[in-house]
């Protein structure tokens, strides 16, 4: 409740500031534009949300890999190991000893039942143990599943017999031995996996890390410098909401359209996770916009093209996946039990006694000739069908809220800024509506914000602290008065925002355009920005 009020107080006294910029010394014209270019301050948080969410994830996809190198990634080993719980694991024999000769006959008739090799088996563990003899506690898992493990606890004579869950007396425990079987249709063939050494004896050979290394070296910097003039953009506006100042706010994620190269170094970074919910299918769709608004368009249909939701049909994948997955399907029985389970066949060498009175047969491990689906292909409908859905509301949502079936950009003619933008044909993402434009007379102005979206910054040259004037005696008055400082703001590339803001620009940043008393003025080809002059970033200006 409190941070309710709060935020609504917040709200109020953005839009009450807002309202009291306009300075008496400036025209009507500057007034009543600036006034147009308002955007209601709802929008402005929700924008900086969805801003900050998608530049959180940059950010902890740089901090993962510094944190890594940092811990040693290449000269590491982790182990992960998952708790045991009650309901998964139960108890087949708790009193067996084993001892050089083997599993004792008069204390393991459990587990010397398993299998035929179950005397192979103890002979090879007698080998791995430091001395013998040693309790033995054997433990199933899924044992009402006819699929699971089977664990051999080693401890002390001394010692009473370890349980096979956590639990709150401490145990000696000397080591452990998993027991997977395989299926090769000749004979049984089993796989005896132990952790008895006293110390770490594991190695692992790791290939191409110096290649892996330079390739992030290269990656990491390059996305750092792709979104970083948009990520400075998003801390200004937010700067400028907690100081009750206009702030300039754009939707990123539909501004990707016009940010290919942050979208394919993005995507090919996270390419491993590309197969997820959120990841393949969506960069998918992108993909194919990004080829079909470049396809001709007959004259019917030039100018006109349908608006998707980026966002919604982003994020709408993502949790509607996950939800539909994870809430409304047994995630164990469609994705685990198939990669486990397998028919019941004649040599199966693996048996559990006196289960219901009888022996069961009982798989160990995933090795089988039958061939498990890939979960991809097990979720393959359900994150369709929730891409589909997603997408047919992202589609629906701007009609309803716009009331209009298509987007209609033909009034790009009568900006000139906008004339000279790339106009998208059949399918958009981007927010593009004639109404987020301010009409002054016969003139049509785009908002700052429109800038930015199309892929777009905004400098101008900073204030000079010291300088020293000199005026010529004869200047009439009228002229000294006439000397302001340059008002003039560049238009430059997103990517270039942050590099134009060091002391010293290392490489020549290409200027697109002026703006000078919200005219709109071409640069000629070539154009960059004066390397000895101090820029400094500006909330924009409308442009006509």
């Amino acid at each position: 409740m409190v941070l309710q009020r709060f935020m609504t107080s917040m709200l109020l006294q953005v839009r009450t500031h807002r309202s009291s910029i306009y300075s008496a010394d400036k025209s009507e014209k500057a007034q009543s534009i600036e006034r147009s270019a308002t955007v209601p301050p709802r929008t402005v948080l929700l924008r900086l949300v969805l801003n900050s969410s998608e530049f959180l994830l940059v950010v902890l996809f740089v901090a993962s890999i510094g944190a890594l190198y940092l811990t040693g990634l290449w000269q590491r080993q982790s182990t992960t190991s998952v708790p045991a719980f009650a309901r998964d694991w139960s108890l087949l024999e708790a009193n067996c000893v084993l001892t050089t000769g083997g599993f004792d006959a008069a204390t393991c008739a459990q587990t010397r039942a398993i299998a035929d090799a179950m005397h192979t088996i103890a002979q090879t563990l007698v080998h791995q143990l430091p001395s013998t003899p040693v309790h033995v506690t054997t433990c199933v898992m899924g044992a009402n599943d006819g699929f699971g493990a089977i664990l051999l606890v080693f401890s002390p004579l001394w010692s009473h017999s370890v349980s096979c869950v956590p639990s709150s007396v401490a145990s000696s425990v000397l080591g452990l031995a998993l027991l997977e079987t395989a299926m090769n249709n000749s004979s049984p063939v089993f796989l005896l996996s132990s952790y008895i050494d006293a110390t770490d004896s594991a190695s692992a050979t790791r290939v191409d890390s110096v290649e892996i290394s330079v390739l992030q070296g290269i990656l990491v910097p390059t996305i750092l410098h792709l979104v970083n003039g948009d990520f400075f953009l998003t801390l200004v506006g937010w700067s400028g909401v907690l100081h009750r100042h206009p702030a300039l706010t754009f939707d990123f994620v539909s501004g990707l359209e016009r940010r290919r190269l942050a979208l394919f170094f993005c995507c090919s970074c996270g390419f491993r996770r590309s197969g997820m919910s959120s990841g393949l299918p969506v960069f998918a769709i992108y993909c194919g916009i990004l080829v079909l608004q470049r396809l001709p368009a007959p004259p019917c249909c030039r100018g006109r093209a349908i608006r998707i939701l980026s966002p919604l049909m982003m994020l709408g994948t993502l949790f509607s996946s996950v939800i539909v997955n994870c809430g409304y399907q047994d995630v164990a029985a469609t994705l685990q039990n198939p990669l486990w389970r397998r028919p019941v066949a004649s040599d199966v060498a693996v048996y559990l006694p006196n289960i219901g009175n009888r022996s069961e047969p009982f798989a160990l491990g995933a090795f089988a000739t039958l061939e498990v689906p890939a979960a991809a292909s097990l979720l393959q409908s359900t994150v369709l069908a929730c891409l589909l859905g997603t997408l047919a509301l992202s589609i629906l949502f701007p009609m309803l809220l716009k009331r209009r079936l298509l987007l209609d950009m033909r009034y790009f003619a009568r900006n000139e800024f906008l004339a000279t933008q790339f106009m998208p044909s059949y399918v958009t993402g981007l927010a593009l509506y004639e109404d987020d434009c301010i009409k002054y007379g016969a003139k049509l102005f785009a908002k700052p914000s429109t800038i930015a979206l199309l892929g777009h910054a905004m400098v101008k040259e900073a204030p000079v602290t010291h300088k020293i004037a000199v005026v010529a005696k004869d200047t009439p008055g009228s002229a000294r008065g006439d000397q302001t400082p340059n008002s003039v703001i560049s238009i430059i590339s997103v990517y270039d925002l942050v590099p134009s803001l060091l002391p010293h620009a290392l490489l020549p940043l290409r200027v697109v355009a002026w703006i000078d008393n919200y005219q709109y003025k071409p640069a000629p080809p070539n154009t960059t920005l004066n390397k000895t002059t101090s820029y400094r970033p500006t909330k924009g200006s409308c442009v006509s």
